[in-house]
């Protein structure tokens, strides 16, 4: 007698994911898709596998063009198609679905003139902490999650993140590990705020020794912005601002703003072949630096 195959609802299906394939992840990403898992649960959670149709699938992209732009919905539904392929081994993606056309949205960022108007309304753990992200470029996660050992002179080391209070021996991507040259200026700052113990952080929250939260970051940037007359555009705006003049302004060469930022080529030739030299960007923090804080190129 032929075995019938199995024909869960969604919600489960998407339990035995969680557990087999998202228990596998980072916690950075663990979170992030849990939410996306939850909201497919809740649009097809009571549904069998076997009963949701190319129909359904097309109804539920056009009800999310509504709210969210197409890098969100194709996320969705990668989410979904990799909950249904595990349910069902003969499960297919329905093809010529109709997705929403993209539009490229527009990224603000912080000019550093800007920075130089918000640095004279800031103080304390802020004041470096806004200085760290203009000059560096690093992510706000990776900022908050440096420690006295990190600090060496002249420049940072980057190999942690922090999501949610949770230190993560890994940054975003691999390419993210990195040393990053500072300026003089930066590191005596830096160092101001830094405890004897190698593993204390750099910016930490009250007196309990416990990193500072981007949380908390991005409630004082408001009142910053507010004080100085700048536009309140969130803590990445830093990095794009940092990348946006770095390139443009100082016309130094992508590749070693890349490095420095965490990024890779997706070219071949520079992104497998072409290696970023140790120390590289050494030369251009004096131009950063006085770029940067006196607005002279």
């Amino acid at each position: 007698m032929k075995k019938e195959k199995a024909n869960p609802i969604f919600a489960i299906a998407a339990d035995n994911w969680k557990e087999q394939v998202m228990s596998l992840r980072k916690y950075g990403g663990y979170k992030s898709t849990a939410r996306t898992v939850n909201e497919l649960v809740d649009q097809f959670g009571h549904m069998r596998v076997q009963s949701i149709t190319k129909e359904h699938i097309q109804k539920y992209i056009v009800k999310l063009s509504a709210r969210i732009g197409m890098s969100q919905i194709k996320r969705l539904i990668g989410t979904f198609k990799g909950i249904m392929e595990l349910a069902d081994d003969d499960w297919e993606m329905p093809r010529r679905l109709k997705y929403p056309k993209a539009k490229k949205p527009y990224q603000p960022y912080y000019v550093f003139e800007d920075v130089r108007k918000m640095l004279q309304h800031s103080m304390g753990i802020e004041k470096v902490l806004i200085m760290l992200l203009a000059e560096t470029g690093c992510r706000i996660g990776e900022a908050v999650a440096l420690q006295t050992a990190d600090i060496r002179p002249g420049k940072i080391s980057i190999t942690k993140n922090l999501y949610e209070g949770v230190l993560q021996d890994s940054p975003k991507t691999d390419s993210s590990i990195r040393e990053v040259s500072i300026s003089g200026k930066l590191e005596a700052e830096l160092r101001k705020l830094c405890l004897s113990r190698p593993q204390d952080f750099v910016f930490r929250s009250g007196s309990d020794y416990r990193a500072y939260w981007p949380q908390q970051f991005s409630g004082r940037l408001k009142e910053i912005c507010y004080n100085a007359g700048v536009e309140y555009k969130g803590s990445h705006a830093f990095r794009r601002g940092n990348i946006t003049e770095l390139l443009n302004d100082l016309e130094m060469p992508e590749r070693i703003v890349g490095a420095r930022v965490g990024h890779l080529s997706s070219g071949t030739t520079l992104g497998v072949y072409c290696k970023v030299k140790s120390d590289s960007d050494v030369v251009w923090v004096p131009k950063i630096e006085k770029w940067l804080y006196e607005g002279e190129k």
